[in-house]
């Protein structure tokens, strides 16, 4: 099964409608909130690393120098569950002083791809995307002609976070989940049958073991992100 977005990925978790399921890191605390008895089985490998940046990008022939360049301009986001679409570029404002519901308008659009589309064709002037999305946007034929000539500058560097992570249902049997996170770790682009078999994957290179100790930054982080906007939520007038 394929979610359909990232509310779609974490719902079937809930609903019980997957065993396993393979959750970028923000996906991954949040259903876990929801779903106490999720267990981490293995963490992606891509090109050969085991973690990825969260990028805040510009067009290259945009003004801008710095973030603080970018207030009163539009930013595009991926989803409020995005980690590097949206968690750690937000939380990166903050540390700067910068209140982004107050500094920027906001616009989401779903995906990396959409993002870097959206900034290209100039619906914004900046977004937020993970290392490594401008490639594999560019392995979408519609995408790749509307972006393919155009230059884009970074601008700013949001942190790192765990790649994507494949999780198991507390359900199965705990034999059945140590099995099947070894088969993922097992495999990987140094083996013939390795290759073979993610020869078709854009960037997948293997799995490696992986911990709750790994989420911890990104729990930190989205709560601080959560109290921000607890903080300056619009409060409910008293019945009267």
């Amino acid at each position: 099964k394929v979610g359909d977005s990232y509310e779609h990925l974490i719902d079937m978790v809930t609903n019980k409608e997957v065993d396993i399921v393979s959750l970028p890191p923000l996906s991954y605390v949040i259903a876990k909130e929801k779903v106490p008895d999720l267990h981490l089985l293995a963490s992606q490998l891509a090109l050969g690393s085991t973690s990825y940046s969260s990028y805040l990008f510009v067009r290259a022939d945009h003004p801008a120098e710095s973030v603080h360049d970018l207030t009163g301009g539009t930013i595009a986001f991926v989803h409020e569950f995005s980690t590097s679409g949206f968690l750690l570029p937000f939380a990166a404002f903050l540390e700067m002083g910068i209140d982004p519901d107050v500094a920027f308008t906001q616009k989401f659009f779903g995906s990396h791809s959409k993002v870097i589309e959206a900034v290209a064709l100039g619906y914004a002037d900046a977004g937020a995307t993970g290392s490594g999305m401008r490639q594999a946007a560019l392995h979408d034929p519609t995408i790749n002609e509307k972006i393919g000539a155009v230059q884009f500058r970074l601008l700013y560097k949001a942190g790192r976070m765990p790649y994507d992570a494949v999780c198991a249902q507390g359900y199965l049997p705990a034999t059945a989940r140590k099995k099947i996170g070894e088969a993922f770790i097992s495999l990987n682009t140094r083996s013939e049958k390795g290759r073979k078999i993610l020869g078709k994957a854009i960037d997948i290179s293997g799995w490696m073991p992986i911990n709750e100790y790994e989420y911890t930054q990104t729990r930190e982080i989205l709560g601080k992100v959560r109290a921000h906007k607890k903080k300056t939520a619009p409060q409910a007038s008293p019945r009267p």
